[in-house]
């Protein structure tokens, strides 16, 4: 057996998960198992609609799980009986190139490495060339891997002997696994032109619904990995601070939760904290967005970390006719040291830390800071949606 493809299956629509069964069962690397993991509560036509090509298709194996056990749950159990050399893990609404998993595997003919990684469609190739430098410098892996979890395979005993899984949060198992990967992972290669679809439109995803709701369960997986950190990896290393935080445009944290600051925070009642690397093309469009925000008392501190490109330059400029902007250049270190280098300058009684490549609302801000002021919130944290940015229709703001 040389793959395992686990797919959690929890009332995914039929015709989606139909999708992605016709590229798994077809594809040109015949000698796969194909785990399905019944998460308790799927909807009964997708369930039978699984048995019907298991008796088809032999290598399909079907677990039930007695109770929900979630995503992570259910593909810890699967990674539990997996057979294969190596493993990977599939959503039940995207699906892959034909030959995705027989490209990935012939990486291994001669260096079973521990991991060997192809690409997300539609995602930048920034990823994966990130993972190439550091293995080439030896920097850490949990710096530059990010989330892309299921668009590659891994050594099944490399898996099984550091005892990796996705833990028992509900919410961004995908990151808490990715980051034990990245932190043993020893070897990993990567493929260029082999993609993995992700299915972007899914209304039964905990991340992208109801996300203000989950307060806990955000709080609890970034408790995970902080625990982890500190344990395995070298809490000194600038690239540290990049798995504690997550999502961060959905936050606003109270300024005096987070880190001392050099200045009074109270000047401002919102400092938003944009940390940019070579992001030119985007610039324009974030600065635009942000000084449309409905809420006036509020300023826009750009960390720079380390670009090369004509960042600085868009920057001052905007700078000169909007004394709300501020700019700070470090040497690149990564984002999570941009955004404490943000935190410690912001004058803001809040601080939202965010990248510039997404969308905020007119009254983003206004809506944050009001159901903070009302109910004394140290955390606000918003629902948002992946192709019109973030959205705060819904917001619960909870302490913690």
């Amino acid at each position: 057996m040389l793959v395992s493809i686990i797919i959690p299956i929890y009332n995914v629509d039929l015709e989606k998960f139909q999708k992605c069964m016709s590229s798994i069962c077809n594809q040109t690397l015949r000698d796969i198992e194909i785990i399905l993991v019944d998460d308790c509560g799927s909807i009964r036509e997708t369930v039978n609609y699984a048995y019907g090509l298991q008796k088809e298709d032999k290598r399909i194996v079907i677990i039930h799980n007695e109770v929900n056990m979630g995503g992570g749950g259910s593909r810890d159990r699967g990674i539990e009986y997996a057979r294969g050399e190596y493993l990977a893990f599939c959503d039940a609404d995207d699906w892959v190139d034909l030959d995705f998993y027989e490209k990935l595997y012939k990486k291994t003919k001669d260096i079973k490495y521990d991991v060997v990684k192809g690409e997300l469609y539609g995602a930048s190739a920034e990823i994966n060339n990130r993972i190439r430098n550091a293995m080439q410098y030896g920097k850490p892996l949990y710096d530059v891997f990010r989330c892309q979890h299921t668009t590659a395979i891994y050594r099944t005993a490399f898996i099984k002997e550091n005892k990796i899984g996705y833990g028992k949060t509900r919410i961004s198992q995908d990151v808490t696994f990715v980051l034990k990967v990245a932190t043993f992972a020893q070897t990993m290669e990567t493929v260029e032109g082999v993609y993995y679809y992700y299915e972007r439109d899914n209304t039964n995803s905990l991340t992208h619904t109801n996300i203000a709701k989950n307060i806990a369960h955000y709080c609890a997986a970034i408790q995970e990995r902080m625990e982890f950190l500190v344990e395995h990896a070298d809490y000194n290393e600038p690239a540290f601070m990049r798995y504690i935080e997550f999502n961060t445009n959905r936050f606003m944290i109270r300024a005096d939760m987070v880190v001392e600051c050099e200045f009074s925070s109270d000047v401002y009642d919102v400092s938003f904290i944009v940390a940019i690397h070579n992001h030119e093309n985007s610039l324009n469009q974030i600065i635009d967005c942000l000084q449309k925000q409905t809420l006036a008392n509020i300023e826009f501190l750009f960390i720079d970390d380390g670009s090369t490109d004509k960042s600085a330059n868009i920057i001052k400029q905007k700078m000169s006719s909007d004394n709300r902007i501020s700019y700070y250049y470090t040497d690149n270190k990564g984002m999570g040291v941009a955004f404490n280098t943000g935190i410690k300058q912001a004058k803001g009684k809040y601080v939202i830390c965010i990248d510039p490549l997404g969308y905020y609302k007119d009254d983003y801000a206004e809506k944050m800071y009001a159901v903070a002021e009302n109910v004394d919130a140290e955390v606000v944290i918003c629902n948002y949606t992946v192709d019109n940015g973030v959205s705060i229709e819904k917001v619960t703001a909870d302490k913690i």
